[in-house]
């Protein structure tokens, strides 16, 4: 009875956190060079812990490659308490709503690094779920440099 009360109990813990939104990142990053610039560090930490075994082992599965994108990308937003999908959609309306401002040139290059690496990457990420159809459609109507 013991084990059974045990994970009753987390199971009631988690469903407690996920009601309290501990669960998910559901909000976009703000559109601030700070953010950008905290993301970009969490990139680079992401990238140095994939090793050369992780790239192999992505390769031979699309589960593999799907944690990997993951890994890569989306985690290290969540790890900021920003959700990737509704950042890529906010920023891609930003840009083509013209809502980056011209006076602060270094934030809009950064908006317009992170738009291109999510549009190289937008199909991939459509069509496996880290990305909404209308996040997609907001990638497909911008054009980045």
């Amino acid at each position: 009875m013991g084990k059974r009360h045990k994970l009753v109990g987390g199971v009631l813990l988690c469903l407690a956190l996920a009601a309290a939104g501990c669960g998910k990142a559901d909000k976009a990053m703000p559109v601030a060079k700070e953010a950008i610039t905290a993301y970009r560090g969490k990139l680079v930490e992401s990238r140095d812990r994939i090793t050369a075994k992780d790239r192999d082992q992505a390769g031979k599965s699309p589960d593999g490659t799907k944690k990997l994108f993951a890994q890569t990308f989306v985690e290290p937003m969540e790890k900021l308490g920003y959700s990737y999908d509704k950042t890529v959609r906010q920023f891609a309306e930003s840009l083509e709503q013209g809502k980056l401002a011209a006076s602060d040139p270094e934030t809009r290059t950064q908006v317009e690094g992170f738009l291109l690496m999510a549009k190289s990457t937008g199909d991939y990420a459509a069509n496996n779920g880290f990305i909404t159809p209308e996040t997609k459609q907001a990638l497909d109507r911008i054009h980045t440099k």
